[in-house]
């Protein structure tokens, strides 16, 4: 349990379901994170691993860092906030 005053950091990792494979030269990912009623600005980081035979053909937002075929990208929770990418085998 986090007292007031201090500060927990949380960690996850998931695995896509496997069905996202398919036989589509092209697929998506999106993630909402959503700000937490009551926080003014809590910090956000999600790195993503593709397999090495896709590249990503579009991304939003362009803060997105792509490097090979991880992508990261980092942000504060003063709103909720969007990403995606699109891409290709």
């Amino acid at each position: 349990m986090t007292k007031p005053g201090q500060t927990t950091t949380v960690s996850f990792t998931y695995r896509l379901p496997l069905k996202l494979l398919n036989n589509s030269d092209y697929l998506s990912y999106s993630l909402l994170a959503q700000k937490q009623a009551g926080r003014v600005a809590d910090g956000f980081f999600s790195h993503i691993s593709i397999p090495v035979d896709w590249q990503v053909v579009w991304r939003d937002p362009a803060e997105i860092d792509l490097n090979g075929n991880q992508l990261n990208y980092s942000t504060d929770l003063k709103e909720d906030r969007y990403f995606g990418f699109v891409m290709k085998r």
